[in-house]
């Protein structure tokens, strides 16, 4: 039996912000950790990682040093005379110079980050490392009860709003004020603010294109299996089944379930639970 195919593929447009979102997911592990480890609790064993939170630790203690090194060793870099540092600008000399002017947030928000990461690494390690069926490994962590008892238009706000929005906001506002008060460390937090929810932005994107494909799948199965079972035109048999299909039937065959959201005899509000 000879079939006639006549399948096609099709292509995804993203526009120029949507391409440039998973640059902010690839890139985002040590701003989200930075967040993190103060407002979340209880992280999957393969999601938080104590070495990158020391390593993460470790680079904040070393950009104040490297700063200082580079002042004292080129001190004309600093000034547009060209003179010396001292006479441009009438400082006192370099080894009276309080480098660390502005840093006094910087070293305390070391210290508050590496004693969070630590807490964050015994609440995994209390709970073993048996294998657990009911948590995945890569869990991103409790959210703060708090988060909850926001209500927008007397709803609870939803996960998406509290990781995209609220939870950078906090650390977004704290920067601010710390950079009002010329505390070096206000920029770094706005910084990983943005990045923080830029990244759960694309992680959100990522999910949606996730079971759009995880559907389309599922439909060219069904189409395949028409195709090439009952010789049905692969072309026409997508599109029947893409518009004449009620979404419920569509799921029991591919063994997903479904949770009615509002109405159970709407099938155009349902839940995917895979």
């Amino acid at each position: 039996m000879k079939t006639e195919t006549n399948y096609r593929t099709s292509i995804e447009r993203r526009n120029f912000f949507q391409s440039l979102l998973p640059i902010f997911e690839k890139l985002g592990s040590y701003p989200r950790l930075m967040i993190e480890v103060f407002l979340r609790k209880n992280f999957g064993p393969r999601y938080y990682s104590l070495s990158s939170a020391l390593t993460l630790a470790f680079l904040l203690i070393c950009y104040p040093l490297i700063s200082m090194f580079i002042k004292i060793s080129f001190p004309t870099l600093f000034n547009s005379s060209g003179l010396d540092y001292p006479t441009a600008y009438n400082y006192p000399l370099p080894n009276q110079v309080d480098y660390f002017a502005g840093y006094e947030g910087w070293f305390l928000f070391i210290l508050l980050f590496v004693g969070f990461a630590i807490a964050r690494r015994i609440e995994i390690v209390k709970k073993g490392s048996s294998i657990n069926f009911t948590k995945h490994s890569q869990y991103m962590g409790d959210f703060h009860p708090l988060f909850w008892k926001i209500k927008l238009f007397g709803k609870p706000v939803s996960a998406r709003l509290i990781e995209t929005f609220f939870e950078p906001l906090i650390f977004l506002i704290l920067g601010y004020i710390l950079n009002k008060f010329d505390q070096k460390l206000g920029w770094v937090l706005m910084v990983s603010a943005v990045w923080y929810s830029l990244s759960y932005i694309s992680a959100y994107a990522n999910g949606t294109r996730l079971i759009q494909d995880s559907i389309d799948n599922m439909i060219v199965n069904e189409s395949l299996a028409s195709t090439f079972n009952d010789e049905v035109n692969p072309t026409k048999s997508v599109q029947e089944f893409s518009q004449d299909k009620p979404q419920k039937e569509f799921l029991r065959r591919g063994n997903i379930e479904a949770r009615p959201t509002q109405n159970p005899e709407d099938d155009e509000n349902i839940t995917l639970a895979i």
